[in-house]
């Protein structure tokens, strides 16, 4: 009786560790939201890399202007008023222009963060899940 209960106790113990390993597939169901999520996932990371490319030409724009006062600063007559107040103009339009791209930054990089949590979760309820190939062609039909 000892070498069949200890059998059964091993294919027991088998079946539990195959169930672990394995999932479940996933239904029809968690299969819609998993594609809707990534779709989603995938319109917020195209939104935001849009909103870093203007930051980023908004940074060029700031290192060109920049530029222009180093350069300005050796060429400046400072006898000259007029030119003195347009030099002094460009500095308070440089400093006001990194300013406001200064403001914007946190919200950024908020959302980047926020944006990789998101994905985490995606992830934790979707990435290496099995689902049945019929669901996803079903799906995807219009």
């Amino acid at each position: 009786m000892r070498g069949r209960l200890s059998l059964f106790c091993l294919l027991m113990f088998a079946a539990t560790t195959a169930a672990a390993a394995d999932p479940p597939l996933m239904t029809r169901d968690e299969l819609a939201a998993c594609l809707a999520g990534d779709r989603a996932l995938h319109a917020k990371s195209d939104e935001l890399a849009t909103r870093k490319q203007a930051l980023n030409t908004e940074l060029e724009a700031l290192k060109t202007l920049e530029a222009r006062i180093e350069s300005g600063r050796t060429a400046l007559d400072d006898t000259d008023a007029a030119a003195v107040a347009a030099y002094n103009a460009m500095i308070d339009d440089h400093e006001a222009r990194a300013a406001a791209f200064n403001a914007k930054l946190p919200a950024v990089n908020a959302e980047i963060a926020a944006l990789n949590t998101e994905r985490e979760d995606f992830d934790a309820r979707c990435a290496h899940r099995a689902y049945d190939e019929r669901d996803l062609e079903t799906l995807r039909q219009p």
